[in-house]
């Protein structure tokens, strides 16, 4: 069963038990975790915890965008440059938009931040698993070559 995917190359095989364990805890998550065509949305209960908390998040990240923007609006027209001169007006307008986008809640429960690291833990899985599987068949080869002598 393959996963569908861009990073379906990478991903473990659904069958492990790491992945079944994540499941269970996290619930369906497109494209990740669970069988093509379950529905999406929150399927447990630390889902729905974890939409609830993304939403908070997701408020509070609000506020702080409306707070740096009107701070950097008072700094603009207080020192003439666009934020202030304290303030790097390449970067700034970047690291708030790019912040914001991190933390909306996405239709798992999950916020797009907390996705791209489950990606790096299911990555992490499958080298684990590969990694498992050629030191058993290492230490397979090894001690079937040394039995035969």
């Amino acid at each position: 069963m393959s996963t569908p995917s861009i990073f379906g190359f990478i991903l473990p095989d659904p069958s492990d038990q790491s992945v079944q364990i994540l499941q269970n805890i996290i619930g369906a998550i497109d494209g990740m975790l669970g069988v093509p065509g379950e529905p999406l949305g929150p399927t447990t209960l630390f889902a729905e915890m974890m939409l609830k908390f993304n939403h908070l998040l997701l408020g509070a990240g609000t506020v702080l965008f409306a707070i740096m923007v009107f701070v950097g609006t008072m700094n603009t027209s207080h020192e003439g440059t666009l934020f202030g001169r304290q303030w790097n007006a390449m970067w700034t307008p970047f690291r708030l938009i790019i912040g914001l986008i991190f933390v909306v809640p996405l239709q798992s429960g999950l916020c797009l931040g907390q996705k791209i690291i489950l990606y790096a833990i299911l990555i992490g899985i499958n080298i684990g698993t590969k990694l498992i599987s050629v030191v058993d068949g290492v230490i397979t080869e090894r001690t079937l070559g040394s039995s035969a002598h």
